[in-house]
């Protein structure tokens, strides 16, 4: 899964190794734009049009990435959605959060940062 894709580089890059990616962010530009290179290379990409405070999905995913999104939030939607989003993680699962640096210092007061 990938977490605020914007036009789905990470995604993209994914999907063209082999993987099925769930892609999602709030901006329908970014989203028509990755599903139509995904579909124009015959990727395995589902994307969709989220606001990811209130995201469900019945999907568990083995890997979250979390890409320069979070510290879009506000400090209690950051943790509220990091614990959902574990919820949809499988066992064994791994979430990786890429932000500045300067944003995980600030995260690492609402949420453990290894």
């Amino acid at each position: 899964m990938d977490v605020g894709c914007g036009q789905g580089r990470d995604a993209l890059f994914i999907a063209r190794l082999g993987h099925k990616v769930v892609a999602v962010d709030r901006s329908p530009s970014g989203i028509r734009d990755v599903q139509q290179d995904a579909d124009s290379e015959g990727l395995a990409i589902a994307a969709q049009v989220v606001d990811i405070r209130r995201y469900k999905s019945k999907h568990r995913f083995d890997v979250i990435l979390i890409d320069r999104t979070l510290h879009m939030l506000a400090t209690d939607d950051r943790v509220a959605v990091l614990d959902s989003l574990l919820k949809l993680s499988r066992r064994g699962a791994h979430v990786l959060i890429a932000d500045e640096r300067s944003h995980m210092i600030r995260f690492s007061a609402s949420w453990p940062v290894v």
